[in-house]
């Protein structure tokens, strides 16, 4: 059975917030359809690119309902000749999901994750981040939690989002469009201001399934005073440490090189290979973790599954579109 849905519903929300991990927030994005079994609560989200169909993380379901869920899944496909390729999925599922229903598999990202209760300022490896939390404290800035409704705190909110998407150049790669307000269910957003201005915003959702929550979103307005972004990060720690959280996901970040290569023919390889370098080369990726690494997570391998051992140019072609790529 397939579910098709123009607009996000709150169901489809609900499973993020109960199962999701961070590709999951690509479903709040209107462009993806569902598909479900009724023997089975959960869905799995995908688009439909090039004559393929693109899943964006683990199956939405409980973890005993992956594999047959993603098996009806594969049936369906097959009838419309769609082949299936699973774009950063967990390590559990990746194992599980090997020759059952995928016959290859390419480790290409981590996931960075924190417990709160470790506070990543203290010692010689948070020096530097905690020069430049003690710099957005000496600037005057302050932190705050938007609980309750207020259009004019929205507005200035948004505002950030704009403000920080007009600054961005070059070539990029995105999971979901900048939407603070799509979907509110399991959401928390945290502002910094300064001068009375709100200059910064992080958008938190909840992972149920890991008892914490997912960076979804950091934003800050180009002119935000220096250690903006860190002192944000900062506090969302001190705030989750109160409340007893071991489990705050940074999202994924590409690693330094493309780690484990697992059916592939040779061909594949290397065409995996020489397509990994380029994309560091093209994209800005590895700032990005980077940026994360003064926190001192812990990373978790994220990968991605095909059908069979030979990846074609369109199966490339339809994960460069699901990931919104624009050079």
């Amino acid at each position: 059975m397939e579910i098709l849905h123009k607009t996000i519903s709150t169901q489809i929300a609900e499973y993020v917030r109960c199962w999701g991990g961070p590709a999951s927030i690509t479903f709040l994005d209107s462009a993806y359809q569902f598909f479900s079994d009724p023997a089975i609560d959960g869905v799995i989200g995908y688009r439909e690119e090039y004559s393929c169909a693109v899943v964006m993380g683990d199956p939405l379901t409980t973890q005993e309902n992956k594999i047959p869920l993603a098996k009806a899944f594969k049936e369906f496909c097959k009838q419309k000749n769609l082949p299936i390729i699973y774009v950063t999925v967990s390590e559990s599922f990746a194992i599980k999901a090997f020759s059952v229903i995928s016959g290859s598999l390419i480790e290409v990202v981590d996931e960075l994750i924190l417990d709160p209760q470790n506070d990543p300022k203290i010692g010689s490896k948070g020096r530097l981040l905690r020069g430049k939390v003690s710099q957005g404290i000496r600037f005057g800035l302050t932190a705050h939690e938007y609980t309750s409704y207020n259009e004019r705190v929205e507005e200035e909110l948004e505002e950030v989002g704009r403000s920080w998407l007009k600054a961005r150049e070059g070539p990029q790669i995105y999971l979901a469009p900048v939407n603070l307000f799509s979907s509110r269910i399991g959401k928390r957003y945290i502002y910094a201001k300064y001068q009375d201005k709100i200059i910064g915003v992080i958008l938190l959702h909840q992972i149920e399934a890991s008892h914490g929550w997912l960076l979804q979103l950091l934003l800050a307005t180009p002119d935000a005073p220096n250690g903006t972004s860190e002192f944000l990060v900062s506090s969302v720690i001190d705030i989750l440490k109160e409340e007893g959280c071991h489990y705050l996901s940074f999202g994924s970040a590409q690693k330094p090189e493309i780690g484990l290569i697992k059916g592939l023919n040779k061909a594949s390889v290397f065409l995996a290979r020489l397509g990994y370098k380029a994309a560091k080369k093209i994209f800005p990726l590895y700032g990005r973790r980077k940026y994360w690494e003064k926190f001192s997570p812990s990373k978790a391998p994220s990968y991605v599954l095909f059908e069979n051992s030979r990846i074609s140019f369109k199966e490339i072609g339809a994960i460069m579109k699901a990931l919104n790529v624009k050079i």
